[in-house]
């Protein structure tokens, strides 16, 4: 028997105490006069009720679900996802030169839109340095970088591609990151195959994961994009310093097969 069968038929033979059944939503919603408080949702779908334990119906069941999570906030994000992802693309396929000015803040993202860059790239190096007055060696948390991320993208109308650094830590992690940039508003999320706790791509003494690794990270990143999040995905290898530029075009070979949608190697330093 399916969840679903399972809970309508509990909560038509539930009673709890001579307590009568719930018998609106308002009951369950209206903190005035409700007993009830939600306290988790089952399969991301039916709210069990507390106070007393209690289970209300499948259909009411939905209708709390689209209250407590906002359906037409993932419609929306979506929406405006496609719209500016469609820009990046746009750009992509051009084969006009863009020059790409970095933004570290919502005020330094408008003023490159102002001054009619059709795009820019959040730098992790100076959203480091400006909001917490630090280098880039991995200090700044995903967090801290998700936040700034969402005032940039919502202050402009301009493909903004954020630095994901190296996904903030295992395949999980990277699939949460990608997630969290799409989330926020980015185009596209860059995704690094550099040790952790990393280095700024232009410094000395960057060392990379192995290509196992670093393919097992950008395989999560597009699996994350497949899912649902409309991201396109930038995949950046840093081999070139520590093993040469053979082993950094093998590794962008991979990342390509693998559906990376950008390609980076940074220049030898």
């Amino acid at each position: 028997m399916c969840i679903r069968d399972s809970l309508i038929n509990y909560e038509n033979q539930l009673n709890v105490d001579g307590e009568s059944r719930v018998n609106s939503l308002s009951d369950v919603t209206n903190p005035e006069t409700s007993k009830y408080v939600v306290t988790n949702i089952i399969n991301d779908k039916y709210a069990v009720i507390d106070m007393p334990y209690k289970l209300i119906s499948s259909a009411e069941g939905d209708q709390l679900f689209n209250i407590l999570y906002d359906q037409s906030e993932s419609t929306n994000i979506a929406q405006e996802n496609q719209a500016i992802v469609s820009k990046l693309k746009n750009i992509l396929s051009d084969e006009k030169l863009y020059i790409m000015p970095c933004c570290y803040d919502a005020l330094s993202a408008k003023m490159i839109e102002q001054n009619d860059f059709k795009l820019s790239f959040m730098s992790g190096f100076a959203t480091s340095a400006s909001k917490l007055g630090i280098p880039d060696t991995g200090l700044i948390s995903y967090g801290e970088i998700i936040e700034q991320g969402r005032n940039i993208c919502e202050n402009v109308e301009i493909p903004i591609i954020g630095d994901g650094d190296t996904g903030y830590g295992n395949e999980l992690n990277v699939r949460r990151t990608v997630k969290g940039f799409y989330k926020a508003g980015f185009s596209a999320v860059m995704i690094e195959d550099q040790e952790s706790p990393k280095r700024c791509g232009h410094t000395r003494g960057k060392k990379v994961v192995s290509r196992e690794d670093a393919t097992s990270r950008i395989k999560a990143a597009i699996e994350e994009k497949k899912s649902g999040s409309n991201i396109l995905i930038m995949a950046r290898t840093d081999a070139r310093y520590e093993f040469g530029i053979e082993e950094a075009i093998d590794r962008l070979k991979i990342f390509r097969d693998l559906g990376a949608d950008i390609l980076l190697s940074l220049i030898h330093i």
